[in-house]
């Protein structure tokens, strides 16, 4: 389809691989330009990751391993909605524990961080109607 402009006749474009071809509307050929750049280097920009090198800083680690919750303590109380860490699991406390006490599971719900990520969301989400 042939569509002419106000002001002369347009463009058209045609890819080839890395080759770009362009004639006016009027014309039986493309013009075709090679667009391709020549090869990068390889992995040597700071950019393009290394097998081998570790591109973390000590600030990044640090804030990595940082953890999500410390480990039930028995001298500590503890309010819904609480975390601890009990036999490599992430817990969320369901009852308040304002006397502390040796680790009592009816008192805590096994969670994860995706799960607690999904209710935060939902709840956002259902609290912003």
């Amino acid at each position: 389809m042939v569509k002419t402009g106000t002001n002369g006749v347009g463009l058209l474009f045609d890819w080839n691989g890395t080759n770009l071809g362009v004639k006016r509307e009027n014309e039986a050929n493309y013009s075709y330009q090679n667009l391709k750049g020549q090869d990068g280097a390889d992995g040597n920009d700071g950019y393009t990751p290394v097998k081998g090198v570790d591109y973390f800083t000590t600030q990044d680690k640090a804030e990595v391993q940082t953890p999500i919750s410390d480990q039930y303590d028995a001298t500590q109380t503890y309010d819904v909605g609480d975390y601890c860490i009990y036999n490599n699991t992430l817990y969320r406390c369901n009852t308040a524990i304002t006397t502390a006490e040796a680790w009592t599971a009816a008192h805590w719900t096994a969670t994860s961080i995706a799960s607690e990520l999904e209710n935060r969301l939902e709840f956002e989400i259902v609290d912003s109607w």
